[in-house]
């Protein structure tokens, strides 16, 4: 009984490590996007970028597990069964179909995100300065049509996230990013995640799509 409590206690400690990790992460990118000047056309309610494919670093996914767990137990199935969905649906697709395919997030829920205060780095960064283009390239996934974007906001985003990825490799973990439904939807069953991301190796055993690209 005495090692069982030992070792949940040293389990809640590492847990609370990580988190308190990731959000100094994601609060440092949000330090370095606040200096660009320009005005975004994003805006509450916008939610056309929330149907792209995402890959996610293992810290991000971690943040996001733990602040579904803060929630409601039916607002935490609610995601869990969006999450198992569409995992379900992208099974079959190869990475350049789920790219071409609009698929809304688990997360985003009555046009807003559900997790906005923990959001990963891509959903950070991305952004446009013109509305027109988000429309069209949601309605028209072959659009050639590019999004308006501020190269300051993406040289600081770029610039940051080098850095956080070379301090996180100096310190030995695994800066693999992950699809993030697969991701999130193992980081929420499968304890084992932390161990393997701590020790350096795949955080994620069950996500194919990957990328080692920053």
């Amino acid at each position: 009984m005495g090692q069982a409590k030992q070792r949940g206690t040293f389990e809640q400690r590492k847990a609370q490590s990580q988190t308190s990790l990731a959000s100094a992460l994601l609060s440092g990118m949000d330090a370095a996007l606040a200096s660009a000047p320009e005005k975004l056309a994003c805006a509450q309610g916008c939610s056309y970028c929330c149907h792209y494919h995402v890959y996610v670093y293992p810290h991000e996914v971690f943040a996001l597990a733990d602040y579904i767990r803060t929630l409601a137990e039916d607002a935490q199935g609610q995601i869990r069964r969006a999450l198992l969905a569409n995992v379900e649906r992208i099974e079959s697709m190869s990475v350049d179909e789920h790219i071409a395919t609009n698929i809304a997030c688990a997360l985003l829920q009555n046009g807003l995100c559900s997790a906005y205060s923990v959001r990963p780095s891509a959903c950070r960064q991305h952004h446009s300065l013109d509305g027109v283009s988000c429309k069209v390239t949601f309605y028209d996934t072959a659009s050639p049509m590019q999004n308006i974007i501020s190269a300051q906001r993406m040289a600081n985003s770029a610039r940051y996230i080098l850095q956080m990825t070379r301090k996180l490799r100096a310190s030995g973990y695994d800066i693999t990013r992950y699809e993030m439904n697969r991701a999130l939807l193992e980081a929420l069953s499968d304890p084992g995640c932390r161990d393997r991301w701590n020790q350096g190796q795949k955080t994620f055993i069950t996500v194919v799509d990957t990328t080692t690209e920053i």
